[in-house]
């Protein structure tokens, strides 16, 4: 999402959270090559994988809907959000806009799922004009 590549997030499950979502990147670094080889080389190609960033909250999203797979029309969706997501059956979509890039992204202690996250003072002003528009 930080390189604005697609806005939507997919999982296994329905949230009825609305509103203000921190995209925290796991501390896991990802591991590219257990992916086929058209994957590896379309990475490549865009050229993010020295710009992945682990362990930090990166960016701030608005989400809007929680919609069922099997009720999207993925055919819609541009390549690099179908790239990006698991569009398979039983899972949701999480439709965002309001993309906020954080000049500097920040450690997070991530947990599984959504949990409350503070965000820090420095960057606050980036939601409330972000509330105004």
């Amino acid at each position: 999402m930080r390189l604005n590549l697609k806005r939507n997030e997919t999982r296994d499950r329905r949230t009825n959270y609305r509103g203000w979502l921190a995209i925290a990147s796991t501390k896991q670094q990802f591991d590219y090559t257990k992916y086929n080889s058209n994957w590896n080389a379309y990475l490549q190609s865009l050229g993010i994988l020295s710009k992945l960033i682990y362990g930090k909250v990166h960016c701030i999203v608005k989400l809007q809907s929680c919609i069922p797979t099997e009720q999207y029309v993925v055919s819609a969706l541009n390549y690099n959000e179908r790239m990006f997501g698991d569009y398979g059956p039983n899972r949701h979509v999480w439709e965002t806009d309001s993309l906020i890039v954080l000049p500097e992204p920040v450690p997070v202690q991530g947990k599984q799922w959504l949990f409350d996250w503070k965000v820090p003072e420095q960057y606050q002003h980036f939601l409330k004009r972000s509330n105004d528009d």
